[in-house]
């Protein structure tokens, strides 16, 4: 079956794929480990829970003013979590502290919100602190889905808090 798609539609799906709230609910999936079945319908097309969900986190969380395509922002998002090639990073603490953190974690990402979202439980279990602990150490307040600008803050300061060192490689 061949699907008749408009310019407009196939920019905004491109324009999407570099929006910072599609980039994280991507990662959100990825981190959550949501199989792609329980997302998508016989056909391959997103169930309309899905849709209708992904397009109304949108609207809560990205500063985007125009029209959206229904069902754009989940074809993305799944595209993004799925079809994407993964990078690799090395990561391990280093600095002052590495005599004390000998373990070196590969991570697997599609993006930096999915590495800010697992260094930052790398730090928990590393430091014994739950994510609301390690909030609160950080300064922040421990929300179950911060922001998109919050992730990113949080992430960096955890990863300072161990110095941790990264290396970014080309999945296999």
């Amino acid at each position: 079956m061949s699907i008749i798609q408009s310019d407009v539609y196939a920019a905004r799906e491109t324009e999407l794929e570099t929006d910072p709230a599609v980039q994280l609910m991507a990662a959100e999936l990825r981190h959550d480990q949501v199989p792609y079945v329980d997302l998508v319908d016989d056909t391959g097309s997103p169930h309309q829970d899905f849709v209708l969900g992904a397009a109304q986190e949108h609207h809560r969380t990205s500063n985007y003013e125009g029209a959206l395509h229904l069902g754009a922002v989940a074809t993305v998002v799944l595209r993004l979590a799925f079809d994407r090639p993964p990078r690799r990073y090395v990561v391990w603490p280093g600095g002052s502290h590495s005599e004390q953190y000998e373990q070196r974690y590969e991570l697997t990402c599609i993006n930096l919100y999915e590495l800010a979202m697992r260094v930052r439980s790398i730090v928990c279990a590393v430091t014994n602190m739950s994510p609301q602990e390690l909030a609160g150490q950080l300064g922040g307040d421990g929300q179950q889905h911060p922001s998109v600008g919050r992730i990113m803050a949080e992430a960096d300061r955890a990863t300072s808090l161990l110095e941790f060192v990264f290396q970014e490689q080309r999945a296999e």
